[in-house]
């Protein structure tokens, strides 16, 4: 066994199933190694996944995208990177047949920044994490070996052996050290529920039917979370440079066999065609895989865990966590949540009737969506992107737990603290939306603040909107309460004393730097660790500037996204 201790090993795709369950394992085991965590945090990762090790002195997590080269770098360098356990990948099939790019650019760009990466610092050990749908559907083999041809059959499989000829061409060609494993379908705690076990569960748990696709006699190898810790560790310590190793189970179940075994805990006793209903097959859906795992178990791994067993375990586990993916995955009964949040939207923008600009023009798609026009009656000028931002920054705030309030400061007629409003009510969260305004348009600027010198928006009337046009804003969508709180005044004087504990998100609207820089030092110590900071008109120099100024103030670091062409934000990593 070799010994890795003192030295640092990246994962990528922690927060993510098969990543959280691997690393939360070998921290714990390991506390002489150092790990180094990174995930975009995209939507079926979570921070909830490794809460339990977020505070062990052999780890850190970082928010990255392995499709940026030069965070990439950085992390390298940073933390003297050596072992590479490169999980990260979009996995979803069904998925990879409606939107097929996105899944190249992350699963083989993403492995071959990474496999640069690794070149240039000299990595010790590169283990690429693949599937063994590479190979392609099996019904007429007795069982695949690592030496059988690749023959994918749909988009995700066919990213996933692509990326695999690009990890062994960088051995045979630069001698970088890597091993390639190919692994069964996984199941167990922490998985998100789009896979077919705990999809049902869900479904099983909430009194819904089951949707299996096609006849549900598809064939596959399940093998519980346990079990691939365990062949990752040996993996890790004794795979030999070079090698591919299958990651598997010797027995299979149909869909419908599940579907049956989860009946039996869940609902048993109770007729299990009751609960599935049958739908359009994928265009092309693989029958069977069946793998050998000979070479693996010569290693020292054994499968441990019964597959009735771990179904027992899976089970309980969502039982007792029933709000670990909440709210995302409530009920049937909260399906038109995308109706009416992208409804709202329309609403607010006006795009309903077609909106136009202040002095009556129509105005394009490209504006709408990137919100670069002054609009003559809706209720927003931010545009489509932005408010969508603030949707998707919402929904990891409440995916991953983080407390606080909402706020935006400049918020014209109201439209996306009405939007927040909407997010807030809908996932029946209870938060706050403070709506912070002079609502008597911009101040002259002030001589103290050099770079807002010559700016001329306290001339314009359009952009001065008074409190009770807000208010009557807020309740043409019912949206008015007591948890919508008005702050009125120059944000220097009303924000000082302003009786809010944490914000979960701080939105700036404020155009000059002024407003941007007193809204920042007021309000983002009150920003909790896992929230988020949005800027609007980053595009205007005054604000960019300071919001520069405040970033390098603070030695803040946290990568700063783009929006749009005017938009920016980012997660605020540490205090």
């Amino acid at each position: 066994m070799e010994d890795m201790a003192g030295k640092s090993i990246l994962v990528t795709g922690m927060a993510g199933f098969i990543g959280s369950n691997v690393i939360v394992n070998l921290v714990k085991k390991y506390p002489d190694y150092y790990f180094v965590g990174v995930d975009k945090l995209s939507y079926c990762s979570t921070l909830k996944n490794f809460e339990e090790i977020d505070a062990t002195d052999n780890f850190v997590f970082i928010e990255a995208d392995i499709t940026d080269l030069s965070h990439m770098e950085q992390i390298f360098e940073a933390y003297n990177v050596k072992i590479v356990l490169h999980f990260a990948a979009y996995t979803h099939v069904d998925h990879s047949f409606a939107n097929s790019i996105i899944f190249t650019n992350n699963n083989v760009l993403g492995t071959h920044i990474l496999l640069e990466v690794s070149k240039e610092f000299n990595v010790e050990r590169f283990i690429h994490v693949s599937t063994d749908e590479v190979y392609g559907d099996q019904q007429d083999v007795i069982s695949v070996e690592e030496t059988t041809v690749l023959v994918p059959t749909n988009p995700y499989a066919a990213t996933k052996a692509a990326a695999e000829h690009l990890v062994r061409a960088y051995h045979i060609s630069f001698g970088l050290p890597i091993i390639i494993t190919r692994g069964n379908n996984v199941y167990g705690p922490k998985q998100y529920p789009e896979k077919v076990i705990p999809k049902f569960i869900f479904h099983l748990l909430n009194g819904e039917k089951c949707p299996i696709q096609g006849t549900g006699e598809q064939k596959r190898s399940f093998l519980y979370t346990e079990d691939v810790v365990s062949a990752f560790d040996i993996i890790l310590h004794n795979g030999v440079i070079g090698e591919t190793y299958n990651i598997g189970s010797k027995t299979e179940h149909s869909v419908l066999e599940v579907l049956k075994e989860l009946m039996a805990i869940i609902h048993p006793g109770k007729d299990f065609m009751d609960y599935l209903t049958f739908e359009k097959d994928r265009d092309f859906n693989d029958q069977r895989y069946y793998i050998s795992v000979e070479k693996l178990e010569k290693l020292g791994w054994k499968k441990t865990v019964p597959f009735k067993e771990g179904i027992r375990k899976t089970v309980k586990w969502y039982r007792d966590n029933k709000d670990h993916f909440s709210p995302l995955f409530k009920t049937q009964q909260e399906s038109d949540r995308p109706m009416y949040l992208e409804l709202l939207k329309k609403c607010l923008l006006n795009t309903i009737y077609g909106p136009c600009n202040q002095h009556g023009r129509p105005a394009s798609p490209t504006e709408v969506e990137r919100g670069r026009y002054w609009p003559q009656k809706p209720h927003t000028m931010i545009g489509e992107k932005r408010l969508t931002n603030i949707q998707e920054c919402f929904e990891n705030v409440i995916k991953d737990g983080i407390e606080g309030d909402l706020i935006e400061t400049g918020v014209w007629r109201g439209g996306a603290t009405i939007f927040m409003k909407g997010l807030v009510d809908y996932y029946k969260e209870n938060r706050k939306v403070y709506v912070a305004d002079s609502f008597e348009g911009l101040p002259p600027p002030d001589p103290k603040y050099p770079s807002d010198s010559g700016d001329e928006h306290h001339k314009v009337d359009y952009v001065s909107v008074g409190l009770d046009e807000v208010k009557s804003n807020f309740s043409k969508y019912n949206l008015l309460d007591e948890n919508v709180i008005f702050v009125k005044g120059y944000f220097e004087e009303s924000l000082e004393d302003l009786d809010v504990e944490k914000l979960a998100i701080l939105r700036l609207d404020g155009d000059m730097y002024f407003s941007t820089i007193q809204v920042l030092e007021q309000l983002y110590d009150k920003v909790s660790v896992g929230g988020y900071v949005i800027i609007d008109d980053y595009v205007l120099k005054p604000c960019k500037t300071a919001v520069e100024h405040f970033r390098k103030s603070r030695g803040i670091t946290d990568e700063l996204k783009v929006v749009d062409y005017t938009g920016r934000f980012w997660r605020k990593t540490k205090e």
